[in-house]
């Protein structure tokens, strides 16, 4: 008797090893339908108290407003040429679009939202981000959209709606990383094929990290700061290349999904997300610094390019197009 129960319990903990290995790394919990939103979707904010995200609906020209908790569309906001960057700014309760079409950046605030500045920079707006500690929001711009062979980033003030500086670059800028220990910025250059480093201080340029050689065009940046890495996505071929913060060398490379636009790091987990436009989300294990492994292919759908992931909530939630068979929605995925 002895014997079976021992057998039996090393049966059990065999078969709850294997459960737990199999596990997929990402688990869908929620899909939230986005009715009447065409066409291409692309970049997404978030406000975290109000469990509100923000989708700028690149093709409808809208903004569309999402309550993750309620799991629907609120609203539909409209206004804008081409939205494409999106930031919520919580202690001002303020969205900001960058617009492609007509080169501003609209700022959004209210109860209901509606749009209350317009922020004029450059044609070709576009990605964004936010410097928390010195509260200045970042907007890349110009270039060959708007007929100058120079690239833009626009600071702005979010408290004042203005722009308050300029920081130039040889192309249109890319995705941005925002470095907090030592003050510095990473900005992909994707018709260079590279990613510089930016004095955020000095607003100066003061590094520039090419790409191997057999790959071009980098679009999306994920920062691990903690262990002095970051992640560059590329979509020529598609690939992630890991580049140490310290020195600018690389030090690892794996594939990725085609047209790849999202592209992020999860500290608690040590997982890395990849969405992409063919339809496909790619999760990576980080074992150290230097190695990672790919875990899950997730399927998503064609298009599907844009993803945003939300720390706080510990949820990653990805844009899906209307295809023929379903409208456009938003897949929340919780991390194992």
């Amino acid at each position: 008797m002895k014997r079976l129960i021992v057998r039996v319990s090393c049966l059990l903990m065999m078969l709850l090893s294997i459960q737990a290995f199999s596990q997929e790394p990402l688990k869908l919990v929620q899909t939230i339908p986005m009715p009447n939103v065409q066409g291409r979707i692309d970049h997404m904010g978030f406000d975290v108290k109000g469990h509100r995200l923000f989708v700028a609906a690149l093709i409808n020209n809208t903004l569309e407003v999402v309550d993750v908790s309620q799991g629907k569309k609120l609203e539909s906001i409209s206004g804008f040429s081409k939205p494409q960057g999106v930031y919520y700014v919580p202690r001002l309760k303020k969205v900001f679009v960058a617009n492609g079409n007509d080169g501003t950046c609209k700022v959004l605030a209210g109860n209901p939202f509606g749009i209350v500045a317009s922020v004029p920079l450059s044609l070709g707006a576009d990605q964004m981000d936010f410097d928390r500690n010195a509260s200045r929001l970042y907007v890349g711009h110009g270039g060959k959209d708007a007929g100058k062979d120079y690239g833009e980033i626009a600071l702005i003030d979010p408290a004042s709606d203005k722009q308050v500086g300029t920081i130039k670059t040889a192309v249109h800028p890319g995705g941005f990383a925002i470095e907090n220990g030592r003050g510095r910025m990473f900005v992909t250059l994707p018709e260079n094929n590279e990613t510089i480093v930016i004095d955020r201080k000095t607003q100066q340029v003061t590094g520039s990290w090419p790409l191997p050689s057999d790959t071009q065009q980098p679009v999306a940046l994920a920062l691990d700061e903690a262990n002095h890495r970051l992640l560059v996505g590329t979509r020529k071929p598609p690939r992630v290349v890991v580049y140490d913060t310290d020195n600018g060398k690389i030090v690892a490379e794996m594939e990725t999904v085609g047209v790849l636009d999202g592209l992020y790091l999860n500290p608690k987990h040590k997982q890395i997300y990849a969405s992409g436009g063919e339809g496909f989300l790619v999760v990576y294990q980080q074992k150290d610094p230097d190695h990672y492994e790919q875990t899950a292919r997730i399927a998503t759908s064609y298009l599907a390019r844009t993803s945003l992931f939300v720390p706080e909530l510990d949820r990653l939630y990805v844009a899906l197009p209307k295809n023929d068979q379903s409208d456009a929605e938003i897949r929340v995925y919780q991390p194992q």
